[in-house]
């Protein structure tokens, strides 16, 4: 008997979309590891752009791979890997590993039910691939709250804070600029509205500081509710950004369809059906 003949393409292939999809992990990783080394960056629209682009290609590669890697234990170890890249590359704390754990359920759910969806297709279709946007956007999100909450932690440990001084100074800023146009449209001479500059400035400061003082008994919780507010906020911001990811996957599959990457193929079913039985039968 002969031995059959190793297709090389195929390995090619199957090589070169594992090798994508990590891709795309390591990139939304790297955009979790900016809030972890300094969570504050999450204000900045450069990374909020960042952090779109990560999320769309991870989108579309989970697409593609939830479709093309079979066997599906292939799928499932290429996922296993990217958990435990996101894991190593975003940090070595309790949280990132538990964040990982998740992360590999929730990619394994959605293969299993992609296998379902697909195998009830009558011809390929793409569209049952968004049918689960909720479930990724929701994972994305959680991950990039574990990744706030640990970069909270870690700098308010460093700097011993439990309100960030930037946010402390922008708010006193803010309040000021307020303070100083009210001020200016009052009477009185400018020595008048000196002094009670000053003294609006002191009442500022104090206030800051006493509800910094009075978050003092809930610190250990802080970290956890700034994760809760910015998973809501990015699950919904992600959910908006899906529906761009929906209008390049069916792109990307008939990209991969006319470079010759995938064929289309026929298959023939038998199919069985319960019936009761009747005299004929």
């Amino acid at each position: 008997m002969k031995n059959k003949k190793i297709d090389i393409g195929y390995i090619i292939r199957i090589s070169s979309c594992i090798l994508a999809f990590l891709g795309t992990v390591i990139y939304f990783s790297y955009s979790c590891k900016i809030i972890v080394n300094n969570y504050l960056t999450i204000a900045t629209v450069s990374w909020l752009i960042n952090c779109a682009v990560a999320s769309v290609l991870f989108m579309i590669m989970l697409s593609v791979t939830a479709v093309l890697l079979r066997p599906f234990w292939i799928a499932i170890i290429t996922y296993g890997a990217g958990a435990i890249l996101f894991a190593l590359m975003v940090g070595s704390a309790a949280a990132m590993w538990i964040a990982a754990g998740i992360f590999l359920i929730v990619l394994v759910l959605y293969l299993f039910f992609e296998i379902g969806q697909l195998k009830n297709q009558i011809k390929f279709s793409t569209h049952p691939l968004g049918d689960k946007k909720i479930l990724i956007c929701s994972l994305l999100a959680m991950m990039i709250s574990v990744a706030l909450g640990v970069g909270y932690l870690n700098d308010s440990t460093k700097r011993n804070y439990i309100i960030p001084p930037e946010a402390k100074t922008y708010l006193q800023q803010t309040m000021m600029n307020g303070a100083k146009t009210a001020l200016n449209s009052q009477k009185g001479t400018e020595k008048q509205k000196q002094a009670a500059l000053k003294q609006t400035e002191e009442k500022i400061k104090t206030m800051i500081n006493d509800q910094e003082n009075s978050l003092k008994p809930n610190q250990k919780y802080i970290p956890l509710t700034l994760g809760v507010f910015a998973f809501f906020f990015f699950q919904m911001a992600l959910f908006l950004i899906s529906l761009i990811s929906a209008i390049f996957i069916p792109l990307v599959f008939w990209i991969l369809k006319i470079s010759h990457f995938t064929h289309t193929s026929v298959e023939n079913c038998e199919t069985q059906h319960l019936t009761l039985n009747t005299q004929q039968t």
